[in-house]
């Protein structure tokens, strides 16, 4: 197991500028290969958060090449 080490920031404390989630989708897609992941993702600014804007969503596609030998 590796050593984790906690520490107090150096600096003031950083604040985020972005609100984010994002998930897996729920349901699995039968055309597309066990090695394509699929996320789904939503994000907005802390002003768009004030402002009790919409979130802007999207999906995010990954593929894992298998190895060659």
């Amino acid at each position: 197991m590796p050593e984790i080490t906690l520490c107090l920031p150096q600096k003031a404390i950083w604040r985020p500028t972005l609100e984010m989630y994002l998930c897996p989708i729920p349901f699995k897609i039968d055309t597309i290969s066990t090695n394509v992941h699929v996320l789904y993702e939503q994000y907005r600014t802390m002003d768009e958060h004030r402002l009790n804007e919409e979130f802007r969503s999207w999906l995010t596609i990954t593929y894992d090449q298998p190895s060659i030998s």
